[in-house]
């Protein structure tokens, strides 16, 4: 019987993992967008021409540093950088740390959202933890803190200090001063970097210190619904991927040729000898199952939906 008090539930946290990445592929359809349309024709109406495309210039980074660091906290289950973020995983022993390596060797971490911090004997009154980030707020692991730092760290490694537009005479000097908001809504995601720029180009002069981009990534819904996942999962009444390998295993320990033992039943004589199973093989085959059938667990009416039919009357 597979009780839900271990914590070695994988599935869980890769699907978590998966409903996070999803910011990183199909759904990530972004764009960029100059928020504050007036502000930003102000500056077309009273600068040179050069003048705003500096702006846009800031603008375009604000918006591929702001994807790249997005793109890095759904990777890795909502975190920029797990590790320091406090999510440790023990390679061969899943249950041991409050996070996963995704693959050996990859340094891909992937937090438990939920998981049992008491001992993998623990049977009864039970200690249980998340490493799931705050969506929003001013907590230093918020997934809005997480990539607020993100852009005001990396915005330089786009801007290259504005090597280009000084070859063509532009002067430009960069506060020292970089603030970065960020608007999660729920339909996309607003970034406003507030850093003064003075560019000069012979005797005009102008200060612009608003730049902003939009990311038209539905991060607020993926989040919720990946909520909502632990928060069924972690349900007394529940246990779905508890009952789903149950029943893989089920499946597994049917007919004469079974691979995996079955979890209970009755004594029976057989003429050819007893069944054996070694422990080994059967954790592979139970694996190699939980490998194939995972991909079926669907959301309903999520864009991947998809209903599978096997031809078998007691799978379907």
């Amino acid at each position: 019987m597979i009780s839900k008090q271990k914590r070695g539930q994988i599935t869980i946290f890769v699907i978590l993992g998966i409903v996070l990445l999803i910011v990183a592929g199909g759904f990530l359809y972004m764009r960029s967008q100059a928020i504050d349309d007036q502000g930003q024709q102000e500056v077309d109406e009273l600068t040179p021409q050069e003048f705003g495309h500096v702006k846009k210039f800031v603008d375009t980074c604000v918006y591929e540093i702001a994807k790249e660091g997005l793109m890095i906290i759904g990777e890795k289950g909502g975190y920029v950088n797990p590790l320091q973020s406090g999510v440790m995983a023990v390679p061969g022993f899943p249950t041991k740390g409050n996070g996963f390596e995704f693959a050996p060797q990859t340094n891909l971490l992937i937090p438990y959202w939920y998981y049992m911090s008491s001992a993998d004997s623990c049977v009864t009154n039970c200690d249980f933890e998340s490493k799931q980030p705050m969506l929003s707020g001013n907590s230093v692991n918020s997934i809005e803190s997480q990539l607020r730092r993100y852009v005001a760290n990396n915005i330089n490694n786009c801007l290259k200090d504005f090597e280009d537009f000084k070859e063509q005479g532009l002067d430009i000097e960069r506060s020292e001063k970089v603030d970065v908001i960020i608007i999660i809504g729920d339909e996309s995601i607003v970034i406003t970097l507030d850093n003064s720029l003075t560019i000069k180009q012979d005797d005009q002069l102008v200060t612009i210190s608003k730049f902003t981009a939009e990311l038209d990534v539905k991060l607020k819904q993926m989040y919720e619904l990946a909520t909502q996942i632990v928060n069924y999962e972690s349900s007394n009444n529940t246990k779905f991927l508890e009952m789903f390998t149950r029943e893989v295993i089920a499946l597994g320990s049917m007919g004469s040729d079974k691979k995996i033992p079955p979890m209970r039943g009755l004594p029976q004589i057989n003429l050819k000898g007893s069944d054996y199973w070694l422990l080994p093989d059967v954790k592979s085959e139970l694996e190699n199952q939980l490998m194939m059938n995972i991909p079926t667990l669907q959301l309903l009416f999520s864009r991947n939906s998809a209903i599978f039919e096997t031809g078998d009357p007691y799978i379907d």
